[in-house]
């Protein structure tokens, strides 16, 4: 039975496409310094929306998805899994820059367990709620604050993404949310908000200076994706330029991340917390937080996450988290195995079409994609990187 898949975001139709200056294809990373022409650049940021890229594939039908979620035996080709741990922040912000947009202020709604329509009779169960419950700012603490808006530009129009800090000046995202899969197009002029709440940026607006995404990505390999959609290496990090010798993540802290299955049992099944900004929720002006189960897919899934999800565009590239929140006091107990908070295990890539299926998938973080993406960036921006 064919069915139809859908980026979440989710990666933008090229128009026109052309190869953009400043891009530096070493080996298995290719990057892009933003440069000048971020300066002549207009992001209309009341009106960034989430561009949608339809893409039918017969092969990923409801026999797939149940193959891929109960598996045949295969599991992920991974290494020893590991983490890095991420920081609190100070909490104390000196900028005020702000979005003009309308504040929303109507009362939350909450359900938990809410359900899709099964997939060949599997469903994952999940809650997505907001994070800033009932007019208070909970996206202004730790961890969530960590987290983000990323607004940038393809040709003469705005859209919007999710996106997480991993270390002070280190933004990671979808791929997708970057360059246009297989095309050797990067987008532009990338900002982020970090803990965007209506029409405040309570942390400030900060911009990129350099992007990394995986050459597999951005040549598009033939064994990469299936279709541009899902994918092994839909991950990309982005270099922010600090402000009077700061970065957002000095205030706000910073998610760890972790790769080669952290966190999962048996590198199969884990929960997983994700943080995003779809726009299909209070116009995409507000944090929202979604709880699953997340299940590893074989190999005809490219060993991509799947959870249970409300999300939709304008959610790539928001943090796909494990042991998120912040830690008790213990007394008369113990952490359990994989126990480091807020680790970032993969970000939001794609998703159904069709909106009754509420299943969204994850390229998992390896030691080959996150940890040499992250290991780059932090070779030419050391101080970006600095704990």
């Amino acid at each position: 039975m064919k069915k139809t898949f859908i980026y979440s975001m989710v990666a933008l139709m090229a128009l026109g496409v052309t190869a953009n200056a400043g891009v530096s294809v070493k080996g298995a990373v290719t990057s892009y310094e933003v440069g000048q022409e971020r300066d002549s650049q207009t992001l209309d940021l009341s009106r960034a929306k989430a561009m949608e890229k339809r893409l039918p594939l017969e092969m990923l039908d409801y026999p797939m998805v149940n193959k891929a979620l109960i598996g045949t035996g295969d599991s992920a080709p991974t290494k020893r899994a590991a983490a890095e741990k991420g920081a609190v922040g100070s909490g104390s912000a000196t900028l005020s820059k702000t979005i003009p947009l309308t504040q929303i202020e109507s009362e939350p709604e909450v359900a938990p367990d809410e359900y899709g329509n099964p997939v060949n009779g599997i469903n994952l169960p999940y809650t997505t709620s907001r994070v800033d419950m009932y007019r208070s700012a909970f996206s202004r603490k730790y961890p969530y604050r960590a987290a983000g808006q990323l607004f940038f530009k393809e040709g003469d129009d705005s859209y919007v993404c999710s996106a997480a800090l991993i270390k002070r000046g280190l933004l990671v995202t979808a791929a997708h949310c970057v360059a246009n899969y297989g095309k050797q197009q990067f987008y532009s002029g990338w900002r982020f908000v970090p803990a965007r709440k209506g029409g405040s940026a309570p942390y400030g607006i900060w911009d990129a200076q350099d992007a990394y995404i995986m050459t597999k990505y951005y040549k598009g390999t033939s064994d990469e994706c299936i279709s541009g959609v899902v994918c092994k290496d839909d991950v990309a990090v982005i270099v922010l330029e600090p402000q009077d010798g700061k970065y957002p993540g000095d205030t706000v802290g910073w998610f760890g991340y972790g790769w080669n299955g952290y966190g999962y049992i048996k590198r199969r099944v884990t929960q997983i917390t994700q943080l995003g900004y779809p726009v299909s929720h209070d116009k995409g002006r507000l944090m929202q937080r979604n709880d699953s189960v997340g299940i590893r897919g074989n190999s005809n899934y490219k060993f991509n996450t799947l959870i249970g999800s409300r999300m939709t565009g304008g959610s790539s590239g928001g943090p796909w988290v494990v042991n998120f929140g912040q830690r008790a006091r213990l007394s008369g107990t113990t952490f359990g195995h994989a126990a480091r908070s807020n680790i970032i295990v993969g970000v939001t890539s794609w998703g159904y079409i069709d909106s009754k299926y509420k299943i969204q998938g994850a390229s998992p973080f390896t030691k080959g994609n996150i940890g040499t993406l992250v290991r780059e960036a932090c070779k030419k921006y050391p101080d970006a990187c600095r704990k």
